[in-house]
């Protein structure tokens, strides 16, 4: 499954996240990717049925880069039959991130005045890998040679966070909102 989705997404994309929700009025919870949306009803979600995002990210590195046909077969970029050019395909920096954001719990409140208040408790986690080409090289070459692995790390977080919002409508044209996070 990540190999799948980092062959569909090559590219890297910092600062934001992909929320397809954002366009949808009638989600639940939405006012937490912009606090000035709000819902026409209450909602209450409950823990195992609150919102999952999942996400997988590289720079460059892909399926095509690691996996090879070989016959009736897909060989990975250290088989034999696979030539040592294949690495030059890399990245001299390549990093993959895999991420996770639950929503444990959450809640929201439209009042009779239009403003809407809700809450929600979220686990937040990710988790990034560097990995130099020269590390691709001395696998797949393991000759007597120098290679620069100081660009090999993992970093990864993880957090808790309470977010409180609330909005509030102005008049016809402008709703405006904010969210407090703790962590």
């Amino acid at each position: 499954c990540v190999i799948f989705t980092m062959q569909i997404l090559p590219i890297e994309v910092n600062a934001q996240n992909v929320k397809s929700g954002y366009f949808f009025e009638k989600i639940p919870g939405r006012n937490l990717m912009n606090a000035a949306f709000s819902n026409d009803f209450n909602y209450i979600g409950l823990p195992g049925l609150t919102s999952i995002d999942f996400k997988a990210n590289t720079n460059g590195i892909s399926a095509d880069k690691l996996f090879f046909p070989h016959g009736t077969e897909v060989v990975t970029l250290l088989h034999p039959s696979v030539s040592a050019d294949k690495v030059a395909n890399l990245k001299e920096n390549n990093r993959i991130g895999v991420g996770l954001n639950h929503t444990v719990a959450g809640f929201g409140i439209r009042h009779k005045n239009e403003s809407y208040t809700s809450v929600s408790i979220s686990h937040k986690t990710e988790s990034n890998t560097f990995l130099p080409k020269s590390l691709f090289e001395l696998a797949k070459k393991l000759e007597t040679n120098t290679y620069n692995l100081a660009g090999s790390r993992t970093n990864s977080y993880s957090y808790i966070d309470l977010a409180i919002g609330h909005s509030r409508k102005i008049n016809e044209n402008l709703r405006i909102g904010a969210n407090l996070n703790v962590l």
